[in-house]
């Protein structure tokens, strides 16, 4: 048995895939951390007394803004590899995020509450948004194992989860956090060597598998190999059953027109996904964004903000055994559901436990806003933040899915980015209610948890109509 253990450790670990997998979630876990952390990178800010001669309401309205351009530059990241992906692969994209992340970081380190007008505003948005787009490189090429494609999005959330290590570490370190971003900036030659080793340099085609270094003789434009095979590998017979829900053709044989795009992305359930999107991501990003302001809301006692702060971090690491849970369960549900989708560009089985999983999510959105209305931090603080999470679970996840169930290989990218372009709407909405919360109610953050309970509520619509949808028209 031990043999058999180590002869398959060595298969996998000779697996080009698999190395590509591991290493791309580490990068997870080194420098593409979310905009979760955001609560804890406001705490140490205003810890280490950052715009000092600014009231708590401008506080408040600067650190909203910060958020929503940290989340702006990182959905614009998303985007850029999403959609270059399809026309000039990984490498180059992914070079402009490790531009990004270096330039950040390095303001990051040199910020203090004295030029923090300049730095700050630089550094938190360059580095988060750098790392979003690294992890989006990682989301596009998933279906290497197309067997598996809902664990190895859902995987991700053990390393994004065991980050949060860092943010509970930095808020304990005082004015020494600032050697934890010197590690982080350590950390970019390995980001970097990844690149180059193990992503693809242009697009991938799933049924002839090349990665890394290998590829580095392809065109940035066409993904052709300049070699004197190429024209063998271009007369090879492609068979339909190669042809796969997950399979990308070579972007100069199969590269779809806007037509095909537009019809993809106004289609019911791929339309009803992201109205569906729109609801819970602002519900979840208004957790980011707002959980410190509505912590003072709730209490004025410093260290139960400290306590409520490091929780939040804490339950959080849940994720690495929820996410990839959760993306087993979408794998494992699907497989088994038993529809027939031969000849048509989208998977029945994953688009209704998709939608099944996005009623969930909905589910824990509402919840949130309920748990928000208690009086006081206690209990219901836990059970808000566990809701939280448990939504992040859902919602990212069963979003993934839905994108890859509902359309076919040529626009996936581009429905990608389309979601993406959502995300980054929500922050400025989200900013428009900070000021509805301060002008209209009062600073009263009941109120404001009850609009969304509302959005919330209406949101949980569209996957029940995706389902009655796939369900009439199988």
């Amino acid at each position: 048995m031990t043999l058999i253990k180590k002869s398959s450790i060595n298969m996998l670990l000779n697996d080009k895939r698999a190395q590509t997998i591991i290493c791309s979630l580490l990068e997870f876990f080194l420098l593409n951390h979310t905009s979760a952390v955001f609560s804890n990178v406001e705490y140490i800010l205003r810890e280490q007394h950052f715009f000092p001669s600014k009231s708590e309401d401008e506080l408040r309205i600067i650190f909203s803004r910060l958020y929503t351009i940290i989340v702006v530059v990182g959905t614009s990241s998303k985007i850029l590899m999403t959609t270059f992906y399809d026309y000039i692969g990984a490498w180059i994209p992914r070079i402009v995020c490790h531009v990004m992340q270096t330039v950040g970081l390095i303001c990051i380190l040199v910020a203090t509450p004295e030029n923090s007008e300049v730095f700050v505003w630089l550094g938190y948005p360059l580095f988060y948004g750098g790392g979003s787009g690294l992890a989006y490189s990682y989301y596009m090429i998933i279906p290497i194992f197309p067997k598996k494609v809902g664990f190895l999005f859902g995987v991700t959330g053990l390393p994004i989860a065991f980050a949060m290590v860092w943010y509970v570490a930095i808020v304990n370190m005082g004015s020494d956090y600032k050697w934890m971003v010197g590690f982080w900036l350590a950390c970019i030659p390995f980001s970097v060597a990844h690149t180059f080793l193990n992503m693809p340099k242009s697009k991938i085609d799933f049924d002839d598998v090349r990665l890394g270094w290998e590829t580095r003789n392809d065109s940035f434009l066409n993904g052709k190999r300049k070699s004197e095979n190429y024209e063998e590998l271009e007369t090879k017979p492609r068979s339909m059953t190669q042809m796969s829900r997950h399979s990308f053709a070579p972007p100069e044989l199969n590269r779809s027109s806007f037509r095909d795009y537009l019809n993809t992305v106004t289609s019911l359930p791929v339309l009803c996904t992201l109205v569906w999107y729109f609801t819970v991501e602002m519900r979840c990003l208004a957790t980011f964004q707002q959980y410190q302001s509505w912590l003072r809301f709730k209490t004025k006692e410093e260290d139960q903000i400290k306590f409520y702060t490091e929780l939040y971090s804490l339950i959080s690491l849940s994720e690495a055994v929820l996410d990839p849970a959760v993306g087993f369960l979408i794998d494992e549900i699907s497989s088994r559901l038993g529809f027939k989708s031969e000849g048509k560009d989208y998977d029945l089985n994953g688009s209704i436990t998709s939608a099944i999983f996005m009623f969930i999510g909905s589910v824990f959105a509402c919840s949130c806003s309920v748990f928000q209305l208690f009086d006081g931090v206690g209990v219901s603080t836990v059970f808000y933040i566990i809701s939280h999470v448990c939504l992040i679970i859902f919602l990212y996840n069963s979003r993934y899915m839905s994108f890859i169930s509902n359309c076919g290989a040529d626009v996936r990218g581009r429905i990608i980015s389309t979601g993406a372009l959502i995300q980054m709407a929500c922050p400025f909405l989200l900013t428009l209610s900070s000021r509805l919360l301060e002008e209209v109610f009062d600073d009263d953050y009941n109120k404001l948890s009850k609009l969304f309970l509302g959005l919330t509520l209406a949101g949980a619509v569209f996957p029940v109509v995706i389902i009655i949808f796939r369900l009439k028209t199988r």
